[in-house]
């Protein structure tokens, strides 16, 4: 549907430069939500790079969750391609980053949704252009061959769940349910085996240390939480 793509294009472009908050208080925020909730596949791809973008907008953050963003990017992050999961993995990141939010986030699910985020996907195999990713305009299905500066990699896609599981874990809590729902073992994997950048990793370890309570204490231990902190 090339007139949706258009449009979603168009609403990327506002909120970069800015205008996300008009956007959904002229009401584009809810009808958004509803294409990515409701429509074909090609209108909920699109509808999910909107969706990124305003994520990215500390002023829009909690009008999204408020929305109903998160039950929307929730299923998204479900679907079996590439660009989507991505997007879904920046929201969340972003998303999180709003202590109002964190608790609402944790509640809604979103700890196990980032956990599967982190697992590989079959099409990583196919490089994705960041531009492609912040605009909209994904173009999958005629792969890009070689890295490129703008190439949005499997680190890249790694640290944006350790950042989300990292903000999740500093509302005061949530710590158990965030451990119960996959999110140690999540950030095990993504320290030890998936992350390669020391940066991605230091997250990660600092992720662990917002979930270590007394509650945690003793799962965290037999989870090698003090090998991911040397590491």
């Amino acid at each position: 549907m090339p007139a949706v793509r258009h449009c979603c294009s168009a609403l990327c472009c506002l909120a970069h430069e800015g205008s996300s908050y008009v956007m959904i208080a002229e009401g584009a925020g809810s009808a958004i939500i509803d294409g990515a909730t409701k429509g074909d596949v090609t209108t909920q791809q699109a509808c999910c790079a909107v969706l990124s973008i305003i994520s990215s907008q500390e002023q829009c953050r909690r009008q999204l969750v408020n929305m109903g963003a998160l039950p929307a990017l929730i299923a998204l992050s479900d679907m079996n391609h590439t660009t989507t999961r991505l997007r879904c993995a920046v929201a969340f990141a972003n998303l999180s980053a709003e202590s109002t939010v964190q608790g609402l986030m944790v509640d809604a699910g979103v700890v196990s949704a980032v956990a599967k985020l982190s697992a590989p996907s079959p099409s990583y195999d196919v490089p994705i252009q960041w531009d492609s990713v912040i605009n909209g305009d994904d173009d999958e299905e005629a792969p890009t061959t070689g890295g490129t500066d703008g190439q949005l990699n499997g680190e890249d896609h790694q640290l944006f769940c350790a950042k989300a599981l990292c903000n999740l874990g500093c509302h005061n809590g949530s710590e158990k349910k965030i451990v119960d729902e996959g999110g140690v073992r999540a950030l095990m994997m993504i320290c030890m085996v998936r992350a390669v950048k020391q940066f991605t990793k230091q997250v990660c370890a600092k992720a662990l240390l917002n979930l270590l309570n007394d509650e945690n204490l003793v799962e965290l231990l037999e989870a090698d939480l003090v090998k991911v902190i040397a590491t």
